[in-house]
């Protein structure tokens, strides 16, 4: 892939999550077509159905959302009781009064 190319693949990759949501423009012309191809009888069956279909994947998102917050708690609630620091465990690295000296060069005798 020559260096152009990535560049407008990561070009498109911003425009699309940018590009996410629909304008007014988009809705009214996306419930034309349905009107279109649907018809006036069943354009608020299909509506409604359509709305049930949203909310459900909703609610399925926002299950799945919670037990993978449930799922990933338990092993930061664990990194948290490990980490030194955030303890405040007094016993747990505690500093010495004493300065740290190095230790001394290796000797270089043959």
């Amino acid at each position: 892939m020559e260096p152009w190319d990535a560049d407008r693949a990561d070009r498109g990759r911003r425009d699309a999550s940018k590009d996410s949501h629909l304008n007014i423009f988009e809705i009214l012309l996306l419930l034309a077509l349905a009107l279109i191809v649907v018809g006036p009888e069943r354009l608020p069956e299909v509506l409604q159905m359509v709305g049930k279909v949203l909310r459900e994947l909703r609610m399925a998102s926002n299950t799945v959302m919670r037990e993978l917050t449930e799922v990933t708690e338990e092993p930061r609630r664990a990194m948290r009781e490990l980490d030194p620091f955030q303890t405040g465990d007094s016993h747990v690295m505690k500093p010495t009064d004493q300065p740290v000296t190095p230790p001394p060069p290796p000797s270089t005798k043959p």
